[in-house]
């Protein structure tokens, strides 16, 4: 992100925010299922962590359990 420097978000960094955001909604939904408390509360730990490689504009991403 550029943030130190100050200039405004490039078309890569609104991306990375937005796809952020719609993973951190999609397992919000799969938390929110009428599933046993115990495995519901394995989604809830997941964290995402993505890689994006803006030359060949492909986009990954690595789910974690913490």
């Amino acid at each position: 992100m550029r943030v130190l420097n100050k200039l405004p978000p490039s078309i890569y960094d609104i991306a990375y925010l937005r796809l952020n955001s719609w993973i951190k909604t999609k397992i919000q939904i799969l938390a929110s299922l009428a599933l046993p408390f115990w495995f519901e509360m394995h989604l809830l730990t997941i964290s995402e962590e993505l890689h994006l490689s803006l030359e060949g504009n492909t986009i990954r991403g690595n789910f974690k359990s913490i």
